[in-house]
């Protein structure tokens, strides 16, 4: 018997809430921006189920009302059961293109929307798995355990009043996986079943890939998991069980071919985590009754598509409903080709095509010259070695050093369908184990680089290019992939220099190649793939050292060997690689097949949704997409940006006959509008004045549409490619204005208001924001800051924004809770009002809901809202930490909205940057406040890329390449929350501002050994000062030998006191002069400042350095604008950098992820403010340029889990 080890999940708090019966009625909403319910839902909150061994399973049940009995369908999750859970769709980039207002909010996390089911006539359950949410037990992941208690719920759901008795599961993932264990236990009752995409061997697909342990992903959920009590801790129990070949993972391994009842699966290449478990599903479940769909789109993108919905409703009314719809006629098989930069393709098949009677594969030889080839190495050529740094360090972004590659261009069209495995012989030169990796990678004609979207452009707010998209796999694709272990591979022991034959397997690929495009094969000592969240991106750590050598001899071959078919998938297509030079050789794909259809497969179906892009520029097609969720057709064609320029692809003809295309010309390449999607405007006139249009106005389908550059432009079914090569794709565009309609037309979310920003400016000076009554100042309006002390951040006012402002943004983090909110100017006649800043102790964090409390309460006399309505935006870790506690505090009709701590810093940086004048500024001794002009820099340069160091409680470092695109690049647990830790320790003051204070009055001389100490005076070979700090509290140890050696001199009645100032040093009074021979809480509190500043400036000018950025904005609470830290950081910027690279601060540093997410409430792409507008022109004319930036919606590259490390 295995000892399993178990970890802590994610804490919940309290009992489980009791079981409730309620009904939501048509049209309610969850939350505004949700999707209203098209029917009314009975709803019977945290039902119990008891399992076999008497532990409670509770779940949510969403039903008709007043129907008979109907068919159950059940989610099975430990994410939180009806998007209760940490883990959502908005803790990923751009949700994935899936908007809020296509969900109800009452879906489970990769689970079916009960507002879309119920009104079918499904009940939908939404299980909270045992130990997770509010069911008992430790969680299980997987095995024969969580099939049990799948079985027992299905019994018992099977029997309520309301069922008819037919019962099966649905959902992506986790959900997806637990269907594999509960189908094998064949409940009476259960259906049939819709994995879709769903590991089915954990050990061997996930975790140990290849027999190579990766982790990274499993520990990072299990962090997440909600629950009262244990998880069993898999990360744990492969670290004692590496072996395969045990009890506990044998029980991990789903038993597929127990499961009788109809299964509809799901597959992509996209995923990191299920591929082959999806496929494997297909291939085991052995019975016919079983339906594969593998798509070309990410699993929760396709998961609510209007497609994925309608076919998956099919499935389901014939199982559980007995509809006569012809189901059974459905291919078996629906195999997606990528094309990466042309169309991507779906084929209809009875079977998979490799595994076809009479599929054969090909070989590609490794040559090297580094090509591939279709011919085997003579037996006169000559042995050679290539190598590869197998140790070279990866953040998997598709262009890590240390690859090898390999390359074979296409004589003819030609298909990757299938599963492949390189044969490689290689050899380490430091160790007796190596870790290899391969991938399939598909090239241009001109040998750039290709990249898959997951995710149509248009779905992703705010994006116009696909160098904007994220670097992570739930939005690009790469191509497949495979690893091994040399030691796992059966190949035997090695020593360091053996040459070993390795096989490494390659997961499914569905790929086009067109004549004259690449196939890329390249070899690492590192993974490849793009990780699933950019958080995890550089965690990987090889175990690999020093060079691998790949050795060619003719008697001993390196090869990949793929199932190749020329032309399409089915018998029209068939056909081996033809050898170089030459064209296809005839080769049957199946042959004649006994009691297997004879007839051709039906040729392949042209699917206008290529998402493609490439690192080096060829970017994608912004195309149409059959899993659109409006309903508003429109025109569509496909945009190619390449190397030289950009392409315009018409799509030719269409699979969906309710849609039209437009034909375009080659003088009017400008793209229509599908959906509610953007589109972008390519112009051909070569003055790349319009080269990337940032958004066009909804086009109407009408039998003659104009195009934005007044060419008329006319439906077509058919309409021929055309192509226009444009100047070289620029990533900066010059703006234009944002007209209301615009705004008006594109309102992401009900309540949503564009602030105007034109002409805003800081209020300096003593006038005093309208603000509820409660704890007032001397004007009768209340502040909110806790003490007199309390750094003064100044309000912003917004002298034309006249709209109503319904909700406010607090930004919580370890150590303070910063809050912005919009107020009008009591008793004034003059239109606007002003941003209102504030900040409180987290630790006092009741205080802010009580203040927030009077700001709901007074709302209407502010601002002429909803009286006790207010939506609260919240960041930071303490939006996670406090979400029900702010919903309980507030009541009435609040809604609270979670935003991504790192995503809202870098939209309130790029405001306060663009927005407000005089806002940054630069420091030195003698001129201490020098603003900086917003936009470009005295140069006319972009500001982008630039470094932002963010210092709350910890610091974190984020570069910053654009208005949406930044990756953390370190951080320090040394920040503010030390200062304050640590002198709360030393000294008798209790807040920030008192240690500040208490800072500006200290001399650090008296605690800091400097370099005069040692050396008598500067040290000027090497640049430093006599003043320049040596050793950080180098004098104590000194100083305390002092008072040693004077108490024992003078004994205990002594009244001389040398080391500490006795009571008054204590309660932080103590203010020792040189004379005293000792040092004051402010001394100390000078010298702590001056550490943890010059260790932040130091890592700053660092990670600067490594990235080569030039610009550092430095953000956080942690300054206040105190004079002694602003000096330190930027003196050490300047001296590190030779005045190569400049610190630039903010007057609002504190309050960036707080405005953030107050701008977060904003209809996309709203205006920018029209002074900026028309500076940025001015300069682009007079430069010829433009150095505006690229979208006014900002959105970031990298989705990270809430953290409460910074503020």
């Amino acid at each position: 018997m295995v000892e399993i080890l178990k970890r802590a999940c994610a804490s919940l708090k309290g009992p489980a809430t009791p079981p409730t019966n309620i009904i939501l009625p048509k049209g309610h909403r969850r939350q505004p921006q949700n999707r209203p319910l098209p029917v009314p839902i009975c709803f019977d909150h945290n039902q119990p189920f008891s399992m076999r061994d008497n532990v409670t399973i509770r779940a949510d049940i969403y039903r008709p009302i007043d129907s008979g009995p109907v068919p159950a369908i059940i989610m099975w999750s430990p994410y939180g059961k009806s998007g209760s859970g940490n883990i959502n769709l908005a803790s990923f980039p751009f949700r994935c293109g899936i908007p809020e207002s296509s969900l109800s909010g009452y879906e489970s996390f990769e689970g079916l929307d009960p507002a879309e089911w119920v009104g079918r006539g499904y009940a939908i359950v939404n299980a909270d798995a045992r130990g997770s949410g509010d069911s008992e037990g430790d969680i299980r992941w997987w095995g024969r355990g969580e099939g049990a208690d799948g079985h027992d719920l299905v019994e018992a759901i099977a029997s309520q009043p309301w069922c008819s008795g037919r019962v099966a599961f649905a959902g992506n993932s986790w959900l997806a996986i637990a269907q594999w264990f509960i189908a094998s236990q064949r409940p009476p009752h259960l259906t049939c079943i819709a994995p879709l995409e769903g590991t089915s061997d954990m050990y061997q697909e996930q975790l140990c890939r290849g027999g190579i342990p990766d982790v990274g992903f499993a520990g990072l959920i299990a962090q997440m998991i909600p629950g009262r009590q244990q998880q069993e801790d898999v990360v744990a129990m492969l670290g004692k069980h590496p072996d395969y070949n045990n009890e506990y993972w044998q029980d991990k391994r789903a038993e597929l071919g127990l499961i009788q009842v109809p299964a509809y699966i799901g597959a992509s290449y996209s995923t990191n985590l299920h591929t082959l478990g999806s496929f494997r599903g297909f291939e085991e479940i052995p019975h016919e009754k079983k339906w594969l769909v593998v798509h070309d789109t990410q699993e929760w993108y396709d998961l609510y598509s209007r497609e994925r919905t309608e076919d998956l409703a099919r499935f389901f009314d014939f199982y559980m409903k007995d509809a006569k719809n012809g189901w059974e006629e459905t291919p078996a098989v629906r195999l997606s080709l990528l094309g990466f930069n042309v169309p991507n393709e779906t084929q209809s098949l009875p079977h998979l095509p490799w595994r076809a009677p009479g599929a054969e594969r090909v070989k590609l030889y490794l040559n090297p010259d580094q090509t591939l080839g279709p011919t085997a190495p003579p037996r006169s050529s000559e042995p050679a070695v290539l190598d590869y740094q197998a140790d070279a360090p990866t953040r998997q972004t598709g262009d890590d050093a240390g690859e090898l590659a390999f390359t074979y261009t296409f004589p003819s069209r030609t298909i990757l369908a299938g599963p492949s495995t390189l044969v490689v012989h290689v050899a380490s030169e430091q160790q007796d184990d190596l870790d290899v990796w391969a991938q399939l990678r598909k090239a241009s004609a001109d040998g750039a680089l290709l990249q898959s979207l997951n995710v149509p452009l248009g779905e992703l707010d705010g994006v116009s290019s696909p160098a904007e998209v994220p670097d992570v796999c739930t939005l690009k694709h790469l191509g497949p992939i495979g690893m091994r272990r040399v030691s796992t591979a059966g190949a035997g022991p090695a020593r360091p220099g053996d040459v070993v034959r390795l096989e490494v397997p390659i997961e499914q690929g569905g790929m086009v190649f067109e004549a004259g495009e690449k196939l890329v094969l390249k070899l690492a000592g590192h993974d490849m793939r793009l990780v699933d969240l950019l958080v995890l991106q550089g965690s990987f750590k090889t175990t690999n050292c020093g060079k691998h050598f790949v050795h060619f001899q003719a008697d001993r071959p390196n090869y990949l060997e793929a199932a190749w078919r020329n032309g399409t998938v089915g018998p029209k297509g068939q056909g081996t690689l033809g050898k170089s030079g030459q064209g296809p050789c005839d080769h049957n794909l199946a042959g004649p097949q006994t009691g297997a259809p004879t007839e051709n497969y039906p040729a392949p179906t042209n699917h206008p949704t290529n998402h493609s892009s490439s690192p080096s520029g060829v970017m994608d097609p912004t195309s149409y997409s059959s899993h659109s969720r409006a309903p508003a057709e429109a025109a569509r064609a496909e945009l190619c940006f390449t190397e030289g320029g950009a392409q315009v692809y018409g799509t030719g003809a269409h699979p969906h006959p309710t849609r039209e295309t437009l034909s375009l010309s080659s003088s009017n390449p400008s793209l229509g509008k599908s959906d509610d999607a953007v589109r972008s405007n390519a112009s051909a006139d070569g003055s790349g004045q319009n080269n990337i249009a940032h958004h066009l106005e909804p086009y109407a389908i009408t039998d003659e549409i104009e195009a934005p550059n007044g060419a008329a432009m006319s439906p077509s079914a058919t309409a021929p490619p055309t192509t226009t090569t444009l100047p070289p794709l620029q990533m900066t565009r010059p703006r234009t204005a944002t007209s209301t309609a615009e705004i008006d037309s594109t309102i992401s979310r009900p309540g949503a208001v564009r602030i105007n920003v034109k002409g805003a400016f800081i209020v300096d000076g003593s006038q005093t924001p309208a603000t509820p009554s409660g704890n007032c100042n001397g004007n009768g309006l209340l502040t909110g800051r806790s003490s007199p002390d309390h750094h003064q951040t100044q309000d912003i006012r917004l002298p034309n924004h006249t709209a109503v402002v319904s909700h406010v943004a607090i930004d919580i983090g370890g150590s303070l809770a910063k809050l912005v909110y919009f107020s009008r100017e009591a008793d004034s006649t003059d239109p606007g009002g002003r941003l209102n800043f504030t900040s409180f102790e987290t630790d006092k964090i009741e205080e802010c809901f009580s203040f927030m409390r009077r700001l709901r309460d007074e709302q209407q006399p502010l601002n002429g809202s909803v009286p006790n309505k207010l939506c609260v935006m919240a960041t930071g870790g303490g939006a996670y930490k406090y979400y029900d506690r702010i919903r309980e505090a507030l009541g009435g009709e609040i809604d609270v909205l979670r935003e991504d701590e790192m995503e809202c810093l870098i939209i309130g940086l790029d405001f306060f940057i663009h927005e407000i004048p005089r806002e940054v500024f630069t420091y030195s001794e003698t001129d201490p406040m020098h603003f900086a002009t917003p936009g470009c820099d005295d140069d006319g340069r972009e500001i982008y890329p630039y470094l932002l160091v963010n210092i709350g409680s910890g610091v974190s470092f984020l570069k910053v390449e654009g208005p949406r695109k930044y990756q953390r690049v370190g951080g320090t647990s040394l920040g503010g929350g030390t200062l304050w830790g640590i002198l709360s320790l030393l000294t008798g003051a209790r807040s920030f501002d008192e240690m500040l204070d208490l800072a500006s009055k200290g001399d650090n001389s008296r605690v800091d050994m400097l370099v005069g100490d040692i050396y008598g005076t500067d040290y000027g070979k090497i640049g430093l000062k006599s003043s320049t700090i040596a050793s950080s509290f180098g004098k104590v140890f000194r100083m305390k030998r002092q008072a040693e050696s004077a108490a024992e001199d003078c004994g205990p009645g002594s009244s001389e006191v040398g080391f500490g100032q006795g009571e008054d040093f204590a309660n932080g009074a103590g203010d020792a002069t040189e004379d005293d021979g000792g040092f004051s809480a402010a001394d100390m509190s000078r010298s702590l400042l001056y550490a943890i500043s010059n260790n932040i400036g130091q890592i700053a000018y660092l990670q600067s350095q490594i990235h080569k950025l030039s610009a550092i904005y430095f953000g956080g609470s942690f300054i206040r604008g105190h004079p002694q830290t602003m000096n330190t950081l930027s003196y050490a910027i300047k001296f590190w950098s030779k005045g190569a690279s400049q610190a630039y601060f903010l007057r609002h540093e504190g309050y960036l992820g707080a405005v953030g997410a107050f701008l977060k409430r904003q209809p996309r792409n709203w205006g920018r403010r029209g002074s900026f507008e028309e500076s940025a022109t001015r300069r682009m004319r007079e430069r010829g340029t433009s150095c505006a930036r690229e979208d006014e919606d900002q959105r970031p590259v990298e989705p990270v889990m809430p953290s409460g490390a910074t503020e």
